[in-house]
């Protein structure tokens, strides 16, 4: 019966994946995450928009877990969390003798879920959502403008 990779194949794959550990360009980590926690339902419902103003939001709820820039330079605050398991991923290169490129990769933030505030130029509260905070904060945050270049003659 073929399975489609022969048993030479593997051992190089095996081979080559042990080579890129043993030098410690690349590691693999399982942990365990727990970020913030969702704001009670009851406590968000207190905050009216266009009534409550940013003081009473930070009274009312603590810190956020992550501010923001909102479409019209007001501040945006996120409440939320994610509680989980995952693995992630880094890897680093040698570039130089004292130099390594490295990089990696976890998206425990991008699993957090809770409540968007965003505040007028007037610090009053406009609106309130809830969801996944990275769709939300894509949604939700200014935009910067291009850069423009000066063409010279």
């Amino acid at each position: 019966m073929n399975r489609g990779v022969s048993l030479g194949a593997g051992l190089r794959a095996l081979a080559l994946a042990s080579c890129c550990l043993a030098a410690g360009c690349v590691s693999f980590q399982y942990e365990r995450n727990l970020i913030e926690r969702v704001p009670d339902d009851s406590v968000v419902a207190t905050f009216v928009p266009g009534q409550t103003v940013l003081t009473d939001v930070l009274a009312g709820m603590g810190a956020p877990l992550d501010v923001w820039e909102g479409p019209d330079g007001a501040p945006v605050l996120a409440y939320g969390g994610v509680r989980g398991a995952e693995w992630n991923v880094n890897v680093s290169l040698p570039v130089t003798d004292y130099n390594s490129a490295s990089f990696s990769f976890t998206d425990t933030r991008s699993r957090a879920r809770g409540y968007m505030l965003l505040f007028g130029p007037d610090q009053r509260l406009e609106i309130v959502r809830y969801g996944l905070l990275a769709d939300l904060r894509r949604t939700y945050a200014r935009r910067r403008p291009a850069a423009v270049e000066d063409e010279a003659p």
